[in-house]
């Protein structure tokens, strides 16, 4: 998978976000309309309170589109814009329908098929992007609790028939399965982490702002020391429990602004933006020493930490995988050099 970005892509990505942000305020008005045209107070509040839930997802794409964070995390964009302006269509279909009156068990099918349309693995795949990346994000839990809200005001109504009990089940069911694709294809189950394709889509991203913003970035592989002799003296067991605290331990000390992979085995990786190369050894140090303090182990833990750092001038792809391997090369001096050590 590579890594640039041409301007034709981020022409797509852009329209991507912009069809995001157009579906979520036309999902929005579906609601809106929902809780102009019933007369139950209950249900007025009811669709009142998701139409604002969708009017901040809309407007969490557009913050993204206007910071100029594009993620590339599609393999097909083209096919999924196509996909997109289709949704679109349909969701305009349903706020036309919902112009006029209807009873609840009909508003009840309306949104359980505004909810179907809003199943596009592309929503969960970005908001989770947009959760690593993000500081005031909305998570993608709360499109999950709309479908459990349904599910319940169904029930308060006594309208829980079995044909939508039937529909919105099998949508609950298509939710969850869309949530674990996304995970497993982009995050390392064990560590909360990505994983080495969602890492090298999140690269991509953060140097594609880095080159035009021409700032310094890095590259820190880290590598657990001896790890072998600990999954052979302790158990595989104990050793996924010391890949998670070295995982949790590297996240508390690092930036909101740096993201962190599992590269493949034990062995980890840290994109930083934006960063000034005097501080990167005193950076390592802090990560490898409180990787040395973790007290929720039966033998000490030591880490050897690679660095390496530039700016991004051009070709994104072939310049990241230069600082990977510059990296690496650090990473194998400091193994070579007696392991438990920082080497830039």
């Amino acid at each position: 998978m590579g890594f640039a970005m041409g301007n034709e892509e981020e022409k797509i990505m852009a329209g991507i976000i912009f069809k995001c942000e157009r579906i979520f305020q036309d999902a929005a008005q579906v609601y809106d309309h929902l809780s102009m045209n019933v007369t139950d107070e209950d249900m007025i509040s009811f669709w009142a309170g998701i139409a604002r839930d969708k009017k901040q997802n809309a407007e969490t794409f557009r913050s993204w589109a206007e910071s100029g964070m594009l993620p590339t995390v599609f393999d097909n964009p083209e096919e999924i814009l196509g996909e997109l302006q289709t949704i679109l269509k349909k969701i305009h279909d349903l706020i036309e329908k919902t112009r006029t009156r209807m009873d609840i068990p009909m508003s009840f099918l309306v949104a359980f098929k505004l909810e179907f349309y809003l199943l596009h693995p592309s929503f969960e795949n970005l908001l989770q992007y947009f959760n690593v990346l993000g500081d005031e994000i909305i998570i993608p839990d709360k499109e999950h609790a709309h479908i459990s809200l349904l599910f319940e005001k169904l029930h308060h109504h006594g309208l829980a028939t079995m044909e939508l009990e039937l529909i919105g089940e099998t949508i609950r069911r298509l939710w969850d399965d869309n949530r674990r694709m996304s995970v497993q294809t982009n995050f390392d189950t064990l560590t909360r982490t990505f994983n080495r394709r969602g890492m090298f889509n999140m690269m991509k991203t953060l140097g594609h702002v880095a080159q035009r913003n021409q700032t310094t970035v890095g590259i820190m592989m880290i590598d657990l020391d001896h790890f072998k002799k600990v999954n052979d003296t302790f158990g595989h067991l104990y050793g996924d429990k010391v890949l998670r605290l070295v995982s949790a331990t590297i996240k508390l000390n690092i930036r909101a602004a740096d993201v962190l992979g599992r590269f493949g085995g034990e062995e980890f990786i840290v994109f930083l933006s934006s960063v000034n190369p005097d501080f990167l050894h005193m950076i390592g140090e802090k990560i490898r020493k409180a990787v040395m303090d973790i007290k929720e182990v039966d033998a000490p833990v030591t880490i050897s930490i690679g660095i390496s750092h530039d700016r991004i001038e051009s070709d994104i792809e072939k310049e990241i995988e230069i600082l990977i391997r510059r990296a690496d090369e650090n990473l194998y001096r400091a193994k070579r050099n007696g392991r438990n050590r920082v080497v830039v």
